[in-house]
């Protein structure tokens, strides 16, 4: 685990209200000088790249789409009433590490990223030394889970998760693991443009998701390459661990369970005799806005924005 004392390029320094801060912004290199980083950075094609980095992040490349990108980010920083100057920040769920870059250009003391994809961070790994020093002392990526995040508690005076929180596998246990890592009196920001009342955007992921859960779409979708069918996975299983019960039906009723999660009810079938699942009904999320209202709706214009502050009590 990572103790915030020793995290490398630490400074020693006061820690006040992360919404007042007094730090220097990186000047020397402006809004251009930026975006002719990052288009050097798409176009150095370095063989650690992964493929998926041109049809994911290609738009970084022109002047408009890099503009478009760090205004999105500059707004959810708004938002969020985030200041990330002289600040300890982390993307929890980094990507490849485009935003930790404009992090780091904002002024952050420090860009941590965590990322579960292997290929994403040895990108951002393989392209950080072409990045100015000003960037690159500041910006550190590491490859691992946020359900079990590899840093000490109260580490970050403020934690993103953009685009990020409709991949976690298990959303309660990422929430737990952001409060931990982050100061009392920290932020956490959550964007995701995967709204679930965009009929759009619902049809889309219902799509993706079918394709991966149930197998109805061979190759690819959307963008996503179906290499394992959830549910057969399960099926599989199940018929190996608990071979006196009915693995396609239990296959079938554990819909989203992973395997070890769903061995708990598969077991309970065959200890009982009697036919046990989880409902399949999904419970929504509720988030607490900043009114303190909760709500289990988002925008269905635009993707869904929510931040809070942590308090001291655990």
């Amino acid at each position: 685990m990572h103790d915030c004392r020793e995290m490398p390029r630490i400074r020693e320094r006061e820690r006040g209200s992360i919404g007042i801060r007094h730090g220097y912004v990186p000047m020397t290199l402006g809004h251009q000088g930026l975006s002719a980083v990052v288009r050097d950075v798409l176009a150095a094609r370095l063989p650690e790249y992964d493929p998926w980095l041109y049809r994911y992040c290609g738009n970084l490349a022109t002047e408009r789409g890099f503009a478009t990108y760090v205004r999105h980010k500059r707004d959810l920083l708004r938002f969020a009433r985030i200041d990330p100057r002289s600040a300890r920040v982390l993307d929890a769920g980094a990507g490849f590490g485009f935003t930790l870059l404009v992090l780091a250009w904002l002024g952050a003391e420090e860009a941590h990223g965590i990322e579960f994809n292997a290929p994403m961070v040895e990108t951002a790994r393989a392209y950080l030394p072409r990045l100015p020093a000003i960037l690159s002392e500041r910006i550190a990526i590491d490859e691992g889970n946020v359900m079990a995040m590899p840093y000490a508690d109260d580490c970050f005076d403020a934690v993103l998760s953009v685009e990020a929180v409709s991949h976690y596998r298990d959303v309660e246990a990422a929430l737990r693991e952001i409060h931990r890592v982050l100061r009392p009196g920290g932020i956490v920001l959550i964007a995701d443009g995967n709204n679930g009342l965009n009929p759009l955007t619902r049809r889309k992921t219902r799509e993706i998701w079918d394709a991966f859960e149930l197998g109805t779409s061979t190759g690819g979708v959307h963008g996503h390459n179906v290499a394992h069918v959830y549910q057969l996975e399960r099926e599989k299983f199940i018929r190996e661990t608990f071979p006196d019960i009915p693995a396609e039906r239990m296959a079938r009723e554990t819909f989203a369970m992973t395997n070890p999660k769903s061995e708990k009810p598969a077991s309970a079938t065959s200890a009982s005799g009697h036919f046990r699942a989880r409902s399949t009904t999904a419970t929504p999320f509720r988030r607490i806005l900043p009114t303190g209202r909760s709500s289990s709706a988002c925008s269905t214009r635009t993707p869904s924005a929510d931040s809070s502050r942590r308090s001291d009590s655990r």
